[in-house]
């Protein structure tokens, strides 16, 4: 049976395509141009077929930052790596290079997985020297070098990928309303 997105679908890519364009700004000054096509319908379907060519032909964000496996074949393991790293200080390093406040219960909580999990994942990437466990009661964590570099090579990745696509998506619109104005010029 053939699969369709549904609206609900699409309207929430289009949130996250959106956010990441935004957090590409910064960057990339074409961000912008993406920022404002994800509203046209074209676009979306042409940047859609770009990011699936791709991962069809074998690309994945992962291979550059191989190291942050562990996180992404666990459950939550992605959103807690990025909860660390967004918890940080707002005069500190992105991700932080300090300690920062660590509540297995609240991370549990918030992704609906057990205590067990979170500390298990915890436990194993501290193991890999991605992040070290401290505080008086193991209720900090710093990110460690290695996972740093890991997750900065991942959104440096990612925002390639996604520009990449993005450009072919724009291009196409523009090639698409070349050939609408020509084909309506003569009639």
């Amino acid at each position: 049976r053939l699969l369709a997105p549904t609206g609900k679908l699409l309207a929430l890519h289009r949130e996250r395509w959106g956010a990441q364009f935004e957090a590409m700004r910064a960057v990339l000054p074409e961000a912008d141009a993406y920022r404002a096509a994800v509203a046209d319908p074209d676009f979306v379907e042409a940047f859609a077929d770009a990011l699936v060519r791709r991962f069809i032909a074998g690309l994945r964000v992962l291979d550059n930052a191989p190291e942050l496996e562990l996180f992404a074949e666990r459950n939550a393991g992605m959103m807690i790596l990025y909860s660390l790293a967004l918890a940080g200080a707002e005069v500190d390093a992105f991700p932080p290079t300090k300690p920062v406040a660590l509540s297995i219960n609240a991370l549990a909580t918030r992704f609906s997985v057990s205590r067990k999990h979170v500390l298990t994942l915890l436990r194993d990437a501290e193991g890999q020297s991605l992040l070290l466990r401290g505080g008086p009661a193991n209720n900090e964590v710093t990110l460690l070098p290695r996972g740093r570099d890991a997750r900065q090579q991942l959104i440096a990745t990612i925002f390639s990928y996604l520009a990449q696509c993005a450009d072919e998506a724009l291009r196409g619109r523009a090639k698409n309303a070349s050939s609408f104005v020509a084909a309506t010029a003569g009639g």
